[in-house]
């Protein structure tokens, strides 16, 4: 077996690995934090602590929290040093620090604990369009899988 013939497989993997394990934008570089759950919800902070909580992609399943909803530069140190883990969409959450034209690669985390809370804070400063439909989807799609179980 020739050693050329799985270079682009080997270089491909290597880049993969790279890329889901990208470098975080500095802070001063990063004007909004997106993080996804699973279940379908994505929050966005701005940086005086405004933001959107959306359930999937319907703007109606959304609406915006005010400024000083969160310290983004608390959210910032925390989500880029504590918990960061490989991993997909689909069982993780995810997290990108946008930038001014740029963004960091996709990065995975898996505190639930934390995330549960800054949801859960998000959603009751949130001005949703329809608040009563919001809590039908929160309560069918909840933040955490095991959102029921005690701690």
């Amino acid at each position: 077996m020739q050693l050329y013939r799985w270079l682009p497989l080997l270089a491909f993997i290597t880049l993969s690995l790279h890329v889901s394990a990208g470098p975080v934008l500095p802070l001063d570089e990063t004007s909004q934090i997106m993080f996804g759950l699973p279940s379908g919800w994505i929050l966005q902070i701005e940086p005086d602590g405004s933001g959107r909580l959306q359930f999937g992609q319907l703007a109606t399943d959304g609406g915006e929290f005010p400024s000083g909803t969160f310290s983004f530069k608390k959210v910032y140190r925390t989500l880029e040093t504590e918990g960061m883990s490989t991993g997909n969409m689909r069982d993780n959450m995810w997290i990108s620090f946008q930038g001014h034209g740029t963004q960091s690669a996709t990065q995975y985390w898996d505190d639930w604990r934390i995330a549960r809370m800054w949801m859960s804070h998000a959603f009751s400063k949130t001005a949703f369009f329809d608040k009563t439909r919001a809590s039908l989807l929160l309560k069918t799609h909840p933040f955490a899988p095991d959102q029921s179980k005690p701690e």
